[in-house]
C-alpha cells in the first residue's frame, strides 16, 4: 500500500470509528489484520517483543476512541469542541499516529514497571539528536553540554510518567520530552535558559498571545508575554517547597493558561483601554533580566557556592550504600562530586568540565543531589 493510499484509508477508518459501534469494530478489525503485522515488524526491529506491540495497539485504541468522543460522559470539553479538528489531524496519517502511539505505550509501560531500563536508552539513541536539532535549528551546533540537559529531561519525563502526570491525547510522548528539555535548559543557568526562551519566543509567541483579543495593543501582548515568562523563570528556578516543576499537560498549554490568567490584570495595570496598534515587536528575552539571579533562587543549602567540603557527607551513607550510589551515578555527576571532594571551587569546576557558567555547576549539583536522594530512598525502602 502506497503512502497516499494509506492516508486515504486512514481517513475512512477515522470516519468509521466515529460513526457507530459496528463500524468501529470493523475498522479496528481492519487495523488488526492489515496494519498490526507492519507495526509488529517495526517494533521488533527496534527490539520490542511481539506481545508488547499487541498490548500497545490495545492502549492506542482506547486513546483514539477517547479522542473521537466514544465516551462523551468523561470527555474533556475542549475535545468535544474540537472534534472535527481532531479527526482531521488523526486522518492526516492515521497509520503513523497508531505506530507512534504503540511505541509511546511501550515506553510508558517500561518507565512505570521497569524504571525505564529499556525506554530511557531507546529515547537517548533515537530522539536526542532530533530534539537538539529542533532547539538549535536557527544557530550553530549547541555549545552547551546538551547530553547533560537531555539526561535531566529524561529523569523529569520518567517522574511524570511514574506519577501518572502524562495522559497522552493528541500529542506523542516525544513532545512531552521536548517540553522537559526546555525546562531543563532553564534550570541549568542563564546561558542555556536564554536558548529555551529564544525558542519559546520564536515559535510559540503568536499562539500564546492569541489569547489576547486582536483589537488590543501589541504592547499589551508583549508585556503580558514577558511577565508570564518572568513568572515561569521564577517557578522553574525557585521550586515551591523545593519541589521541581512537574507539569500535567503540555508546556505550551500551561503557558497559554498563564497568559489567559495574566491578561486581565495586565490590562488593568496599563490603564484599561489599550485599543490600537503601537509596536508590533517584543525584544529578545534574556534570563538575566528577570529581576532575580538564578543563584539567589537555589535552595539555602547551596548559598555558600565556594564551599570546599566533601558534599558526600551530607547524605549520611553507610559504606555499602555509598558504593551502590557511586555505581548508580551518571558520569557527569560522578565527575562533579570527585572535583568537589578535591576542594575545587565552582569556577574551577566549570572550567575543568567545560561548563558554560558557575550557575550551571550549581544547578547540576542540585540535580545530582536530588537524584541521589531519590535513589537512597528507593534503596532503603527495598531493604525494609
Amino acid at each position: 500500500m502506497s503512502q497516499t493510499e494509506r492516508i486515504e484509508t486512514g481517513k475512512k477508518l477515522i470516519e468509521a470509528i466515529s460513526r457507530d459501534a459496528a463500524s468501529r469494530e470493523e475498522a479496528w478489525r481492519f487495523v488488526t489484520l492489515h496494519w498490526l503485522p507492519d507495526f509488529i515488524n517495526r517494533m521488533g526491529e527496534a527490539g520490542w517483543p511481539v506481545r508488547d506491540a499487541e498490548l500497545g495497539l490495545a492502549a492506542v485504541i482506547l486513546r483514539v476512541n477517547r479522542l473521537l468522543g466514544i465516551r462523551f460522559a468523561n470527555q474533556e470539553a475542549y475535545l468535544v469542541n474540537r472534534l472535527d479538528e481532531v479527526k482531521r489531524r488523526l486522518g492526516s496519517d492515521f497509520f503513523n499516529f497508531l505506530e507512534k502511539g504503540i511505541l509511546d505505550a511501550l515506553l510508558m509501560k517500561d518507565m512505570q514497571n521497569y524504571d525505564g531500563k529499556e525506554s530511557l536508552p531507546y529515547m537517548k539513541r533515537h530522539w536526542m539528536e532530533s530534539i537538539a536539532k529542533e532547539l538549535y535549528r536557527d544557530s550553530d551546533v549547541p555549545s552547551e553540554p546538551f547530553e547533560e540537559i537531555y539526561l535531566l529531561a529524561l529523569v523529569g519525563l520518567k517522574h511524570r510518567v511514574a506519577q501518572n502526570y502524562i495522559s497522552l491525547k493528541e500529542y506523542p510522548l516525544l513532545n512531552y520530552l521536548f517540553d522537559e528539555c526546555l525546562i531543563a535548559l532553564i534550570e541549568a543557568g542563564q546561558t542555556t535558559a536564554n536558548r529555551a526562551f529564544h525558542y519559546i519566543q520564536t515559535h510559540w509567541y503568536e499562539y500564546l498571545t492569541s489569547v489576547i483579543p486582536k483589537h488590543e495593543y501589541n504592547e499589551l501582548r508583549a508585556d503580558t508575554f514577558n511577565e508570564v515568562m518572568g513568572d515561569f523563570w521564577k517557578r522553574v528556578t525557585q521550586p515551591q517547597k523545593n519541589e521541581r516543576l512537574f507539569l500535567r499537560d503540555r508546556l505550551k498549554t500551561y503557558l497559554y493558561v498563564c497568559m489567559r490568567n495574566k491578561y486581565p490584570d495586565k490590562k488593568k495595570e496599563l490603564g484599561g483601554s489599550t485599543t490600537g496598534s503601537r509596536s508590533t515587536n517584543t525584544g529578545p528575552l534574556i534570563a538575566s533580566e528577570f529581576e532575580v539571579s538564578p543563584t539567589k533562587l537555589l535552595p539555602a543549602e547551596y548559598d555558600n557556592a565556594e564551599s570546599t567540603s566533601d558534599r558526600w557527607t551530607s547524605f549520611a551513607l553507610t559504606n555499602s550504600e555509598r558504593r551502590m550510589v557511586i555505581k548508580h551515578l551518571t558520569p557527569g555527576c560522578k565527575q562533579l562530586f570527585e572535583l568537589d571532594a578535591d576542594g575545587l571551587r565552582d569556577a574551577e569546576i566549570a572550567r575543568n568540565l567545560k561548563f558554560t557558567s558557575v550557575d550551571y555547576v550549581k544547578n547540576k549539583r542540585y540535580k545530582c543531589n536530588a537524584m541521589i536522594e531519590a535513589f537512597i530512598q528507593k534503596l532503603r525502602k527495598q531493604k525494609k
